[in-house]
């Protein structure tokens, strides 16, 4: 079966990238993949750390976290009633690398990009110029319209 892999990371230039993954999934009769990433914060040591709070599991918050969002830009955007089989995928590390690794036996990845101001400039942000240069698979990179386009 085909396979379209799609970033996701709560952003508005991330909703259009999954409706448009969405939709070229359903044409092509493809599973759609939707990644999402996380990085976990940085832990800092040393004497003022010690607050005689109950210590969190920040893994688990993070991975809970990231499941929400996951899930909520799922609903926010519609395409699980589109007929089309979804399997989302969690990864924790860099987002370029998870959707490199991702998309090594998919048939295309797809990722947004909302460049504005100074940055329009320069289409792709590091994400993305990642995944170009190392992805075993096409690219499209979907950009949100403006209103009135």
């Amino acid at each position: 079966m085909a396979s379209i892999v799609v970033g996701i990371d709560g952003t508005e230039a991330s909703r259009p990238a999954l409706k448009w993954a969405a939709d070229e999934a359903r044409l092509r009769g493809a599973e759609l993949r939707v990644v999402h990433t996380w990085d976990r914060p940085y832990a800092v040591s040393g004497p003022h750390t010690q607050t005689g709070r109950p210590a969190v599991d920040e893994e688990d918050t993070e991975h809970r976290l990231a499941e929400e969002l996951l899930e909520r830009e799922l609903a926010a955007t519609g395409v699980e009633v589109t007929g089309v089989r979804i399997e989302p995928e969690l990864a924790e590390g860099p987002p370029a690398k998870a959707l490199i690794a991702a998309a090594q036996a998919a048939d295309l990845l797809v990722i947004g990009s909302d460049r504005r101001g100074r940055l329009a400039e320069i289409p792709l942000g590091r994400v993305g110029r990642e995944c170009v240069k190392h992805s075993a698979c096409p690219i499209v990179i979907v950009h949100p319209t403006a209103p009135g386009d």
